[in-house]
């Protein structure tokens, strides 16, 4: 019974994740501030496709979690990264960290239901600092597409994106 009460007993990390999996005990419900529905990052270990890759860089470093890895577009002014979210699922959220602080001066995300026809999401255009949030309108899309361009000194990439429902 006190186990309904300790909400450190309902969410456990287990196998070495990055993401904590839940079991309840005693039949309790899990309070909503362990994981909200806002801090779930759709993109998170999905399969990724990027426009260029530098030799030894990887586009799943950027979707993987992890701050001390990421992906690098091998110097090209334009690059785009494309996250299968694996389903039309909605958000409206997009946060991205910079491999190189301010070496990225502009982003637009672009939205898909089948990986081919993109369509801006409105409101998506933004000039990004070293990290970024991106917030608009609430989209349903399978494919998230992120597009940067290099202004500045630096490697064009990101350390890592991540897309939010909320």
């Amino acid at each position: 019974p006190a186990s309904i009460n300790n909400y450190l007993s309902q969410t456990v990390l287990e196998g070495n994740k990055t993401d904590l999996s839940q079991r309840n005990t005693d039949g309790a419900t899990p309070p909503v501030f362990f994981n909200p529905q806002s801090a779930i990052n759709l993109a998170l270990n999905r399969p990724v496709t990027a426009s260029a890759t530098a030799s030894g860089s990887a586009a799943s470093n950027a979707v993987d979690g992890l701050a001390f890895t990421g992906w690098d577009a091998g110097g090209q002014p334009t690059a785009s990264l494309t996250v299968d979210l694996g389903s039309a699922v909605s958000f409206q959220r997009a946060v991205l960290k910079q491999l190189s602080a301010f070496s990225i001066g502009l982003v637009r995300l672009q939205s898909s239901q089948d990986g081919v026809t993109f369509t801006d999401i409105p409101g998506s255009v933004s000039l990004l600092g070293t990290v970024g949030t991106i917030n608009f309108k609430p989209t349903t899309a399978r494919y998230v597409r992120v597009q940067l361009w290099h202004i500045f000194q630096g490697p064009t990439g990101l350390r890592e994106l991540a897309v939010f429902p909320q």
